[in-house]
């Protein structure tokens, strides 16, 4: 395994590449399109709830803190049409995320997406901020690690009989 040693390296500086696009960059898009329904509905300080809907987008906590109130708002303000549509659109846009960000964060990574999403989810919620990169980072080297440690074991295991019978 020695041989694989950049190759670790290279998997770490993935991983953090994909994590921070998948997350980043879905908590960006997941803003804009809240505020965009925000301001289409008509509440004043769209921007402001947008850019909350971004940090927790990012902290992984979702958009829910902001959406049920804000749907609860538009449904007591809004005639039944309007509120229908916007609220249809601020759910999408809130789920939006459970579908993007996978797609984003496995992009370029041969470690399986839900490897990197329970590293994602559980170094958030140990370490924070600095855990959103440091759990996929170790549990995608650990699973290389495991998949590297699995098939040199096979491959001796396959090569055993084969000097054997050679030897005899």
């Amino acid at each position: 395994m020695p041989q694989r040693n950049e190759d670790f390296v290279g998997l770490a500086g993935t991983t953090i590449r994909s994590v921070s696009q998948g997350v980043i960059g879905i908590a960006l898009v997941q803003a804009f399109l809240f505020g965009i329904g925000l301001k289409f509905a008509g509440i004043a300080s769209a921007g402001l709830l947008a850019f909350v809907v971004m940090i927790l987008s990012i902290l992984q906590i979702g958009s829910a803190p902001v959406l049920i109130p804000c749907v609860i708002w538009i449904w007591m303000t809004k005639d039944f049409v309007t509120a229908l549509l916007v609220t249809v659109y601020l759910v999408v846009v809130g789920l939006a995320d459970n579908v993007l960000k996978p797609l984003l964060m496995g992009r370029g990574l041969t470690t399986p997406i839900p490897v990197i999403f329970l590293g994602l989810l559980g170094g958030t919620l140990t370490h924070g901020i600095i855990g959103l990169f440091i759990g996929p980072i170790v549990l995608a080297v650990g699973w290389e690690l495991l998949m590297a440690w699995v098939n040199d074991d096979q491959a001796e295991d396959g090569e055993a009989p084969a000097e054997r019978a050679s030897a005899e």
